[in-house]
């Protein structure tokens, strides 16, 4: 099963969560870029996922990825900052089950594949039995 998302819904979702506006784009088939206020870009590369474990790397100027590897550090008292797991080498690793509500989303689904097009992040499923 295929979940398909416009970048506009996933921007809609984060600033009304956030109040953060984030602007994403497409950078390849894995890769999504992620713009806020059209001056600081990082683009996230979805590299593996074990699970609901979701291995994402990072990149962008030197500045940006020191930012992302602050905002990682102080995330740790925010309620979802425990998802977060810093690998180094500009490497992180989101940690769905640790989160109850998304974690009962796998009692049911496996998360096969996380991909990009033109224009969705494109979340692939399949139904356990």
């Amino acid at each position: 099963m295929k979940i398909q998302l416009t970048y506009q819904e996933i921007s809609d979702i984060v600033k009304k969560k956030t109040r953060y506006p984030l602007a994403l784009s497409y950078d390849g088939p894995h890769t999504v870029r992620v713009t806020y206020k059209k001056i600081v870009g990082l683009n996230l590369t979805v590299e593996d996922i074990e699970g609901s474990d979701i291995y994402i790397a990072y990149s962008g100027c030197a500045g940006v990825c020191l930012i992302v590897q602050g905002v990682i550090m102080m995330s740790k008292n925010h309620p979802v900052g425990n998802l977060i797991e810093s690998l180094g080498g500009n490497r992180i690793k989101l940690c769905l089950s640790k989160n109850a509500k998304v974690n009962a989303i796998f009692d049911h689904v496996a998360l096969e594949d996380i991909n990009f097009s033109e224009r969705h992040a494109i979340v692939q499923v399949s139904v356990k039995s």
